[in-house]
């Protein structure tokens, strides 16, 4: 782990003494906008002659700030997205603009009662029982194509 910070600095070695590193107030700044405070408070706090268990602790503590750090904005954008859709759900959806040449209260489209498929479903419709469709062979795919739409 010290590799890493030393290369973080441009430096090929850490300067230690007395098994701590002796870092400068410029260094001590890049490592903290770097990996934050809690990071330099170990890495100073630290054996660097030992390296049983202090790699692994600098190096969770490198991993927790950047960690935090890209968590950060992204909890921030969760949060305005999510204000954003509670305030859009308060909205009420605007009508529908009317249609150029076609009368208010006039359907959209114009539904062609002479198809085949139309009629049968008309036929359902008024009948007594509309949910029983008259003979399903009526309509098949080659007359639906057919049909002028």
């Amino acid at each position: 782990m010290g590799q890493l910070v030393a290369r973080l600095l441009g430096k090929p070695q850490l300067e230690v003494k007395d098994g701590k590193v002796s870092l400068s107030e410029e260094e001590k700044k890049t490592i903290r906008d770097t990996y934050g405070e809690p990071f330099l408070a170990k890495l100073e706090s630290v054996d660097i002659e030992d390296d049983s268990e202090s790699a692994l602790d600098l190096f969770n503590a490198a991993v927790e700030a950047k960690t935090a750090e890209a968590t950060a904005a992204l909890t921030a954008r969760i949060k305005e997205l999510q204000s954003d859709v509670l305030a859009l759900t308060n909205e009420p959806e605007p009508k529908p603009a009317p249609v150029a040449g076609v009368p208010a209260g006039s359907p959209v489209f114009a539904i062609n009662m002479k198809a085949k498929h139309n009629k049968v479903v008309a036929e359902a419709l008024n009948s007594a029982n509309p949910l029983t469709l008259p003979i399903p062979a009526l309509i098949s795919p080659i007359s639906i194509r057919s049909s002028a739409w």
